[in-house]
């Protein structure tokens, strides 16, 4: 692998077809800390905290998170404050997919 990707959207929400894959919602960009790839980091989260993953193919997963879990994903990753701003942009009333993708 040469690229690592990592975004969270709303479940469901559709990709427009001039974008293709590549459409993000929240578009997480490089990852802090000890992981260089987003695909390990979001398995090893999601396996710790209990969430399914729905594998795409063998580079690519998705985990369904509630605004909750996300919050608590960001926090992992970036520590409380710097999560603080994407942590406040999240619909209480929505379900999210964090996607992350190795290519």
């Amino acid at each position: 692998m040469t690229f690592s990707d990592c975004w969270i959207r709303k479940a469901g929400e559709p990709v427009p077809e001039e974008l293709g894959a590549k459409f993000k919602f929240g578009n997480l960009g490089v990852l802090p800390g000890p992981h260089h790839y987003w695909v390990p980091a979001v398995r090893e989260w999601a396996e710790a905290v209990g969430l399914p993953i729905e594998w795409k193919d063998s580079d690519w997963l998705v985990i369904r998170a509630t605004p909750a879990q996300v919050s608590a994903f960001l926090e992992h990753i970036y520590g409380p404050e710097g999560a603080a701003e994407r942590i406040a942009s999240l619909d209480a009333g929505a379900m999210y997919d964090i996607i992350a993708e190795e290519f």
